[in-house]
């Protein structure tokens, strides 16, 4: 490989383990990620397990990207970690401080410097390297299993202002998926096997849901969790049907809101790679999906390499 400068990106969410390394001309030289194991029928992880398999999993990982690639790590010259949900006052979960910890034993081993960003900061670098917008003000929506936000964006030196404008006002459609596809019999996290079974649905016979009340730019979601509840009481419902059901009414909700809006809006979070929600609103032309939805270090590794850059 190129001997070009490397910057090192670490993410810890609740759900995936992840390692990124791009380079200073912004190509991605490894892009790891593992899923945390969630035992059968649970409906997710507490953070002191998902703490422990994090600090079990990041040697794996980084010794991994270090052979698979051939890095040597004289080029790395800095590390940036995620160590917080957002970047707002009190944003805190305990699973991100094992990817800190880990980083800043790496940092401390290379003699380089360790950054720190949010994780949403992290999701939104890596959609806007992408894309590249070209704007300096966009609309994010964060959809994921623990964050349903709408958030006007604007581009600062090595980090973003970020306000949030919209969104739910109680679970977020990851919830709401994750809920529905466990109480339908499928693995935690319930996302691709729901994705799968709306998408292969064909019947125009759907259950017919109330639509999700939108408030302006906020909606609530706990009320369609219990239609559905309600529902998977019958006796030989059809579970494609009820996850064509779900998803259907989140595309509806999301197009309502998009609506309402005058920028480009780019979508981030794992729920953001969904097929079925993808075709409902890609004939949006103000609409962006980018190809790392789903919880990663690219973005992370991006705003350290930004840092590393402004810090000299």
């Amino acid at each position: 490989m190129k001997t070009n400068n490397l910057f090192l990106g670490i993410d810890t969410s609740n759900y995936t383990t992840s390692i990124s390394i791009v380079s200073e001309n912004g190509e991605i030289i490894a892009d790891i990620r593992k899923p945390l194991k969630v035992k059968e029928g649970m409906r997710g992880l507490r953070q002191q397990e998902a703490f422990f398999q994090h600090v079990n999993e990041l040697p794996s990982l980084y010794q991994e990207a270090l052979i698979a690639h051939k890095i040597n790590t004289d080029y790395i010259k800095a590390v940036c970690v995620s160590s917080k949900p957002k970047n707002v006052q009190d944003s805190y979960m305990p699973c991100f401080l094992a990817g800190l910890s880990i980083g800043k034993v790496i940092a401390n081993t290379l003699n380089v410097p360790i950054y720190e960003t949010s994780h949403q900061e992290g999701h939104i670098k890596a959609i806007d390297k992408e894309i590249d917008l070209n704007k300096d003000e966009f609309i994010v929506f964060h959809i994921s299993g623990g964050t349903c936000e709408l958030l006007d964006v604007k581009r600062e030196k090595g980090s973003y202002k970020v306000k949030e404008i919209g969104g739910s006002l109680d679970i977020s459609f990851g919830q709401l998926i994750d809920r529905v596809g466990v109480a339908c019999g499928f693995s935690f996290p319930s996302g691709k096997e729901m994705d799968k079974r709306a998408y292969s649905f064909k019947s125009n016979n759907k259950i017919n849901l109330t639509p999700i009340k939108t408030k302006g730019l906020f909606f609530n979601l706990s009320g369609i969790e219990t239609q559905v509840m309600r529902e998977l009481e019958k006796e030989n419902i059809d579970l494609n049907n009820i996850a064509f059901s779900v998803l259907s009414n989140i595309s509806i909700c999301i197009n309502k809101i998009i609506d309402n809006l005058d920028k480009p809006v780019v979508f981030v979070g794992g729920v953001s790679e969904s097929k079925f929600l993808r075709k409902s609103i890609q004939s949006k032309n103000k609409v962006f999906f980018g190809s790392h939805g789903s919880d990663n270090a690219i973005g992370t590794a991006y705003i350290g390499g930004e840092l590393w850059q402004l810090n000299r």
